[in-house]
C-alpha cells in the first residue's frame, strides 16, 4: 500500500509519521476529557487549538489528487480515516469549531467517499458515539 515510485513512498512515510506523532496523540489527549467529570477543557482546548496548527502544517505537506498520493489508497489513509472520524466527534463533544483547511476537508470528502472506507465507516461512527454516549451515563 505504498507508491511506487522511491520520492513519494518517502513521502508517503512522513505523512505517515506525521499524523502518527502530531495528530493523533493530540485526539487521544482529549480522551480522559470526554466525561464531563474528568474535562479540564484548558487541556482540551489547548490540544484542539494545535491540532488546528498541526492541520495547516499538513496541508502544506500535501497535495491531494484526491487522495494523499493519487486515486488509490496507501498506508498513509489508513491513519487518517479514524483521525477525522475522532475530530468530528470530539468537536461535537466539546463544542469546538475545529478549522480545517480547504483541502484537507477535500481529502476527507475523498477519502471517505472511496468503497473500502465508507462500507465501514459507519460503524465507526457509531461506536465513537456510543463510545462518547457511555461517557456521559
Amino acid at each position: 500500500m505504498l507508491p511506487a515510485d522511491a520520492r513519494l513512498r518517502a513521502r508517503a512515510r512522513e505523512t505517515s509519521r506525521f499524523h502518527d506523532t502530531r495528530l493523533e496523540p493530540l485526539l487521544r489527549g482529549c480522551f480522559a476529557h470526554v466525561a464531563p467529570a474528568t474535562r479540564d477543557l484548558e487541556i482540551v482546548s489547548a490540544n484542539l487549538s494545535l491540532l488546528e496548527k498541526r492541520l495547516g502544517q499538513l496541508a502544506l505537506m500535501v497535495a491531494p489528487s484526491p487522495l494523499l498520493f493519487g486515486d488509490q489508497l496507501t498506508i498513509t489513509d489508513c491513519g487518517f480515516v479514524p483521525s477525522f472520524a475522532l475530530m468530528k466527534t470530539l468537536s461535537g463533544v466539546f463544542d469546538f469549531d475545529l478549522k480545517m483547511p480547504q483541502k484537507l476537508a477535500d481529502y476527507e470528502s475523498a477519502l471517505t467517499a472511496h468503497p473500502s472506507v465508507a462500507a465501514h465507516n459507519t460503524a465507526y461512527y457509531a461506536a465513537l458515539e456510543a463510545w462518547v454516549a457511555s461517557k456521559f451515563a
